[in-house]
């Protein structure tokens, strides 16, 4: 099982990966072992690096696996609750309520570290919801993390000042954090970590390395720390191993802390200047300026001030010349991956410059997973230069390829558009009624499908 999953874990550090495939490997691992930390932590991160999975990101996931996860929670069949939940999530990665019984057969197998991984992911899609706040309090506080156990109680008693519970934990955590000595808590610390070393396996994690906040004027018990906590000790008491960096560095992705993830790998390299670090180090640098370029965009539809949309062009420009520079970089490493060249030609199409993007491009055509988009980029290209009939030939391409895959139905339906819109333009009605009705089928509101569609029908009727 840890072969497989260090398998899937490194296919995920390649271009166009198959999602979908290990995610399955990695849900076998977290059914196996529900209590790996670990584990728990590649599955999300799958999820977050393909959030539009195979089906919807943000629909509820198929109803049989709704009623079967609450019949499961009921009867406590939670081996069946990993197993249907993180089937679940490859469709719907954003659905709380899958995400919120994950967490609760977690903590109750008293699996806590998994249960706070699955709680500060429906967190972050459900960030108001006062349930989810009061799970996380009482999984914090099963780990020993008292502040963050206190941060969401005081979320709950903000959010419903009537609530008697919160104000009562409040007291408790608070309590305890005092009768907590600084001295006791440094000696658990360090007796609660083994040393680390090259190569060697994970902490154990479960029930046994979990242990509830005590109570009244009890003995503290042993701080239990978290996987990051042990990490970070790790790295403290042994600088040069830069492999707990880059453990620490997937923690932090998982937990969405691009921030630290970006500085943590900045030290590994730092200790180890290795391509793989500097590598990962990109990966993170794009995924955090993508991060700022994307709030930036939100800020600016919401305020629509001057300011707020000249940050989001600055940061948006910004961003694209990074994966320029990265991409370019790596295809001079890299030059015979066809799959880097593709990315490049994609760059290159961005920044405008289409005679430079078009041979790159190409180099799609080769790659299995990237041949439904390269078609569709080639074909806009052709039609800029006015080459309609091999453009509309490769949108045609394009969608028949997407739909051989689930997860390229957004390609599909833009190729199906385009070809519309392009045969009607070059007078090929039936072509074009065949194209945007094909959509309209697929996805009904698909821009102004259905009306172009409803135009071109009428045209046929006054012939």
């Amino acid at each position: 099982m840890q072969q497989r999953f260090e398998q899937a874990t490194r296919l995920m550090d390649q271009p166009g990966y198959d999602a979908r495939r290990v995610h399955e490997v990695l849900a076998e691992c977290v059914v196996q072992e529900p209590g790996n930390a670990a584990y728990v932590a590649a599955l999300l991160r799958n999820l977050r690096q393909n959030s539009r999975g195979a089906g919807s990101a943000s629909g509820p996931p198929p109803h049989r696996f709704a009623e079967q996860l609450a019949k499961s929670a009921d009867e406590q069949d939670f081996a069946r609750v990993f197993d249907l939940g993180s089937t679940a999530l490859i469709d719907a990665p954003r659905d709380v309520a899958v995400l919120e019984q994950l967490a609760r057969a977690s903590q109750t197998c008293e699996h806590f570290e998994s249960a706070a991984l699955y709680i500060g992911r429906a967190l972050e899609h459900a960030p108001d919801k006062v349930e989810l706040h009061r799970q996380a309090a009482r999984i914090f506080s099963s780990l020993g993390q008292i502040d963050e156990a206190l941060s969401h109680w005081q979320r709950v008693e903000s959010a419903d000042p009537r609530d008697d519970e919160a104000p009562r934990m409040i007291s408790v955590l608070t309590l305890e954090r005092i009768r907590r000595p600084v001295s006791d808590e440094a000696t658990d610390a360090d007796s609660s970590v083994e040393p680390a070393r090259p190569n060697s396996p994970d902490p154990p994690t479960g029930p046994s390395a979990d242990v509830p906040v005590s109570r009244g004027a009890e003995k503290p018990k042993a701080l239990v720390l978290t996987p990051r906590q042990r990490l970070e000790k790790a790295i403290a008491d042994y600088p040069e191993n830069e492999t707990n960096y880059l453990k620490l560095a997937e923690l932090h992705l998982a937990e969405d802390r691009l921030f630290e993830a970006q500085r943590t790998l900045t030290r590994a390299l730092n200790v180890a200047p290795e391509l793989h670090i500097r590598e990962k180090l990109e990966d993170v640098n794009i995924l955090r300026a993508r991060q700022q370029a994307r709030m930036a965009r939100q800020r600016a539809a919401e305020e629509r001030t001057v300011e707020a949309v000249e940050l989001a062009e600055k940061l948006e420009s910004e961003l694209q010349q990074l994966e320029f520079d990265i991409v370019r970089a790596r295809c001079e490493r890299y030059p015979d991956n066809k799959s880097l060249r593709f990315q490049l030609g994609v760059c290159w199409k961005r920044r405008g410059d289409l005679r430079e993007a078009l041979e790159p491009l190409q180099s799609g055509l080769e790659v299995p997973e990237h041949r439904a988009a390269a078609s569709l980029e080639i074909g806009e290209i052709l039609q800029q230069y006015k080459q309609f009939p091999k453009a509309l030939q490769c949108y045609r391409q394009s969608a028949q390829l997407a739909v051989q895959e689930p997860q390229f139905e957004d390609i599909r339906k833009s190729a199906l558009y385009r070809a519309g819109v392009l045969a009607t333009q070059m007078k090929l009605n039936d072509s074009a009624r065949h194209y945007l009705g094909e959509l309209v089928q697929a996805d009904p509101r698909y821009k102004d499908a259905r009306s172009r569609l409803d135009k071109l029908n009428e045209i046929d009727e006054t012939i």
